[in-house]
C-alpha cells in the first residue's frame, strides 16, 4: 500500500502484524509509541500537567526497565520513542500501561477529572536505525507542524531522556 503525499508519518502501516509479547521486551528493540487523550481532550496545556507526564516517563522507564530516546509531549498526545533494556524486564507495553496509570493518578490533584488516555497506544516496531532516526525527526517536528512553535527547541515538552548517541537532538 503506498502512503499518501500528504502523510508526515515516517511509517504508514495500514495492516500490521500483532507485535508480539517477546519482542515488548527485547532489549534492542526499539518502538515508536502514539498514547492519546481521551477523545476530545486536551490535558496536556497546563505546564504543570506536562511535568508530571515527563516525571513519569522517567520514573516508570526506570521501573520497568526501559531506555525513553525522543519524544513529545503535545496538548492531546504524546509520541515517544522507548526501548526494553533489561532482559527478561517488564518491556514496552507494561511500561505504557503503568504510565498512563501513573500520570492519571497524577493529573487527578490538579484539578483533572476521569480518564486521562485512550485505552491502549499505537506501537511500531522499527526495522533498524534509520528507521529510528526518522522518526525522532517527526516527533521532534511535531509541534512545529502544528504551529505551537517555530523550531523544534522551542517545544519545552520534547527532548530526548535518554543519552542515546544516533538520536542528535537538535
Amino acid at each position: 500500500m503506498t502512503v499518501p503525499s500528504n502523510d508526515r508519518r515516517p511509517f504508514c502501516i495500514r495492516t500490521r502484524s500483532p507485535i508480539s509479547d517477546e519482542e515488548y521486551r527485547t532489549p534492542g528493540n526499539w518502538f515508536f509509541i502514539t498514547t492519546r487523550a481521551l477523545y476530545g481532550q486536551s490535558p496536556f496545556t497546563e505546564p504543570d500537567r506536562c511535568r508530571i507526564v515527563l516525571d513519569q516517563l522517567v520514573a516508570q522507564s526506570a521501573a520497568c526497565g526501559c531506555a525513553v530516546g525522543p519524544y513529545c509531549l503535545m496538548p492531546d498526545h504524546l509520541h515517544l520513542i522507548v526501548t526494553p533494556t533489561v532482559e527478561g524486564g517488564h518491556g514496552v507495553r507494561e511500561f505504557t500501561r503503568r504510565l498512563h496509570g501513573a500520570t492519571t493518578n497524577k493529573l487527578w490533584p490538579t484539578g483533572w477529572e476521569g480518564r486521562v488516555w485512550q485505552s491502549g497506544s499505537y506501537d511500531v516496531l522499527l526495522p533498524n536505525e534509520a528507521a529510528a532516526r526518522e522518526s525522532a525527526q517527526y516527533i521532534w517536528q511535531n509541534p512545529v507542524h502544528a504551529s505551537l512553535c517555530e523550531v523544534p527547541e522551542d517545544w519545552p515538552w520534547s527532548g530526548c531522556i535518554s543519552d542515546l548517541d544516533f538520536f542528535n537532538w537538535p
